[in-house]
């Protein structure tokens, strides 16, 4: 080769090396570089993000040119998120170097996250692979929690360790699962104070913070996504072309005891056409992210499980999750199936009380029998609840079915111990076909009132018992015997017994049943002549700071206390596992003598 020669190839690849990257957005610099490794990925290979359409705004947001500073997404699981971040990592390491922080619920997850989804990713990324040295040595500058390269770096950490949080300053700043961090790190404040605070150096910062929402009112993700402009994903309806965007109740599908019966589709809100699923991958590829909140100068992005790529999570996944999720609790009363389902699919908030209700919802429930009607479905029992005052009682009594579904029969005041022992057990409470029923349990409030009174009424008596409503307690109920009046030394022949009901567990369990619907099974049902008063009580109450149920000042609560009364009874007696036939459980299952003078 000649000298000459030389010198143009030598002076080529000096103008080359000193030309700049190309102006890439986070979603291009991913579909020419990145690939998804192996050992993490359902899909390994290059990077498509015309896989998941909903991303490529996101992802633009975080490149170097974009003006938004702040992009919060309160998302569902199986939608790609978590690799947008090790997008954007890929990218600020190629593209935009400069000081990076990841940060994680904890420590341990964010070394998870460096061994399972970063290192991989540099292995299997050339461009990365060139800029990251490996960790062979103690001065690599690559180790788990920090990766060095060319003008800049990357640090992980945990919002459980302070440490992380601060001295160093940074321009771009991750921030993952937020709503798994711990309220105060190790005394130093709010982990997303402490890590955003960091960031303050840099005018040109980008901060992203995603999360599954937990708690309403106590999800950090959910108040930063109403502190944005409030996006949703609309996509159009392949029949009639109306753009929506995706909601749990356009869903359609069947269910018998809790069995998916058909394969669910999707209903047009517009033209009610059904939406199959092979239809998604043509949706999400045209579709395109509207503001709710337009000119707020933070992006927030809201985006279900219902938007997962066809392959991934599927329509029929989510529905079949979501009917074990109700079969668990209507069947048990747990609910954490339900509400891990409504975070993570849905990723909207568990709404865990009853705060925010209105009287026509309460309403909705009511059904088109007369009062004082026993519906004709198969029912186990009745119960009741009585709250004392001074002047007189307020009162319910339910009927129950299976999976603890019930039906208001008879509710009101009365004035006197007489008119009250006439409600309770000298009226027939009887179906359209004439069967009657009796009251099986009934749960009077003895504390606050008259409970001299009460311990009196309730003596030598079947089926009523007084009881105490605690707010915190280990268990759901516990009995304890009473052999004195309150107050005085004077005994109380043959002694009461006093049910102590842990009033926060079962308010909780009542407001649950109040929003299912009522042609479900399970649900709470009201009478055609329920009037307007009762569902103004049964709103009268709300969660405090405190997390107990307290009522609102100058508002009467009597139906909502014996609401959960009569619930508690319904529980007590085993009817949450009955299986009823002709208005008895079926087989032979031997009754459970729960005291004397009440059995199951």
């Amino acid at each position: 080769m000649s000298l000459q020669k030389a010198e143009r190839i030598a002076e080529h690849i000096w103008r080359e090396g000193f030309k700049p990257d190309p102006i890439l957005t986070v979603s291009e610099w991913a579909d020419r570089h990145r690939r998804l490794p192996k050992r993490s990925s359902a899909e390994p290979g290059p990077w498509r993000t015309s896989r998941t359409p909903y991303l490529r705004e996101i992802m633009d947001c975080l490149s170097v040119h974009s003006p938004v500073e702040q992009i919060k997404v309160m998302k569902g699981t199986q939608l790609g998120f978590t690799e947008c971040g090790n997008n954007w990592f890929g990218y600020t390491v190629h593209i935009a170097p400069g000081p990076m922080l990841m940060v994680f619920p904890t420590v341990d997850l964010a070394r998870r996250h460096s061994k399972t989804k970063l290192t991989p990713t540099i292995k299997d990324t050339a461009i990365l692979r060139e800029r990251i040295r490996e960790a062979r040595s103690r001065d690599s500058g690559n180790t788990i929690l920090e990766k060095d390269f060319l003008g800049g770096s990357v640090l992980l950490t945990g919002a459980n360790a302070a440490t992380g949080l601060r001295h160093i300053s940074i321009r771009n700043l991750f921030m993952d699962e937020i709503d798994g961090y711990p309220q105060d790190v190790e005394g130093e404040g709010d982990p997303v104070g402490l890590a955003t605070n960091r960031t303050d150096a840099f005018s040109n910062r980008k901060i992203f913070k995603i999360s599954t929402p937990t708690i309403k009112d106590r999800s950090r993700i959910e108040q930063e996504y109403e502190e944005s402009d409030k996006r949703h994903y609309y996509v159009p309806c392949p029949h009639c072309k109306h753009m929506q965007w995706l909601k749990w109740e356009q869903i359609k599908f069947e269910h018998e005891e809790y069995r998916l019966k058909n394969t669910p589709h999707y209903e047009c809100e517009a033209c009610k056409k059904p939406i199959e699923e092979y239809h998604k991958t043509w949706m999400l590829e045209n579709g395109k992210w509207i503001a709710e909140n337009p000119g707020h100068e933070h992006r927030g992005y809201h985006l279900s499980s219902l938007y997962s790529p066809l392959g991934w999570l599927s329509w029929t996944e989510i529905v079949k999750e979501f009917l074990l999720a109700n079969k668990r609790f209507n069947e048990t009363g747990d609910k954490t199936l339900l509400k891990r389902w409504r975070n993570t699919r849905l990723a909207l908030t568990w709404e865990e009380y009853q705060q925010i209700r209105s009287e026509n919802e309460i309403l909705r429930l009511c059904d088109e029998r007369p009062r004082g009607i026993v519906p004709s479905e198969d029912v186990v029992g009745l119960t009741g609840g009585v709250d004392v005052q001074d002047n007189g009682f307020w009162y319910v009594i339910r009927a129950w079915g299976e999976h603890l579904g019930s039906w208001l029969i008879r509710e009101g005041f009365v004035e006197t111990w007489e008119q009250l022992e006439t409600v309770l057990w000298g009226s027939r409470y009887k179906d359209v076909e004439e069967k009657e029923y009796v009251l099986r349990l009934v749960f009077i409030d003895a504390m606050g009132h008259r409970t001299a009174e009460v311990y009196d009424f309730c003596r030598g008596k079947q089926g009523i018992r007084p009881i105490k409503g605690e707010q915190r307690m280990a268990s759901p109920y516990s009995v304890t015997k009473i052999d004195v009046y309150p107050g005085t030394k004077k005994p109380i022949p043959g002694g009461v017994r006093l049910y102590r009901l842990h009033s926060n567990y079962y308010k909780d369990e009542l407001s649950n049943r109040l929003q299912i619907n009522p042609a479900d099974p399970g649900a709470f049902r009201l009478h055609a002549e329920t009037t307007d008063e009762y569902p103004q009580q049964m709103i009268a109450e709300y969660v405090s700071e405190k997390g107990v149920w307290e009522c609102r000042s100058g508002r009467a609560n009597h139906y909502w206390d014996v609401e959960y009364m009569a619930l508690a009874a319904a529980d007590i007696l085993g009817f949450r596992y009955a299986k009823p036939k002709n208005g008895e459980p079926k087989g032979r299952r031997k009754r459970k003598i729960i005291d004397r003078g009440v059995s199951a």
